[in-house]
């Protein structure tokens, strides 16, 4: 079953948001994503509750690349254009994570976690019933009030996992949607998304490096599954 790439995601999670100030990395960031436009500095209030709110956004020209930075976490966005796959844009993907790392680095920033998410769009006039699919048939009997047709179905489902030696969450969620990429036209379908992070209790910031992280994205990919998954759909 063909795949349209939504996005790629690296999320890197500072020990401490308190000594954090995204404002004064600006040209280093901008860097990281290239030839970009006009980078976003937005007045965040110095507040606990408001560490995750972003700071700075900054884009590259062709909307293919984003980075997000708030007193709390740094995100990289690899964008999908509707031609490109999964594969093809890898590379770039994992040289953006290393030069957003070697800057995180050089700022003396610890990263205590580390967060690795992939959409994937899938063509599908019934998902409904489609996700339906993985839900099982004791579940849908407790439901057989009405029409055997699923309405809406939504799927979210998580494992612990040890990925490059580090506790992780090996998380899956299946739903409907309707996407527009690129110059395609709106299309009805279902996203999977696969989220693989280190566990949110963790504190890995002593033995993370550029090798680790690289490291930790080829296993996590390597579990991706994506045939597995249609399998079970189509």
């Amino acid at each position: 079953m063909e795949n349209t790439l939504i996005n790629i995601q690296l999320a890197l999670f500072f020990k401490d948001p308190t000594k954090v100030e995204p404002s004064l990395y600006i040209s280093e960031l901008a860097g990281v994503v290239g030839d970009h436009k006009q980078p976003l500095v937005i007045s965040v209030p110095d507040k606990p509750e408001l560490n995750e709110v972003p700071v700075v956004q900054i884009r590259s020209q062709d909307e293919k690349v984003g980075i997000n930075v708030s007193r709390a976490r740094a995100d990289l966005f690899i964008f999908g254009d509707g031609v490109l796959s999964f594969e093809e844009l890898e590379p770039l993907f994992v040289e953006k994570t290393v030069n957003l790392f070697q800057i995180i680095n050089a700022f003396k920033l610890p990263v205590k976690r580390i967060g690795f998410i992939s959409k994937f769009f899938y063509k599908d006039k019934n998902s409904d019933q489609t996700i339906s699919k993985v839900i099982g048939a004791d579940f849908k009997n407790i439901m057989k009030k009405g029409e055997d047709v699923p309405t809406d179905a939504l799927v979210r489902y998580s494992q612990k996992a040890l990925i490059s030696n580090l506790e992780s969450n090996n998380l899956s969620s299946l739903e409907k949607a309707t996407i527009q990429i690129g110059e395609v036209e709106k299309q009805d379908g279902l996203i999977l998304m696969r989220d693989i992070n280190t566990a949110q209790d963790s504190d890995y910031s002593e033995v993370l490096s550029i090798e680790k992280l690289e490291n930790y994205i080829r296993e996590a990919i390597s579990i991706f599954d994506l045939d597995k998954f249609e399998k079970l759909l189509w």
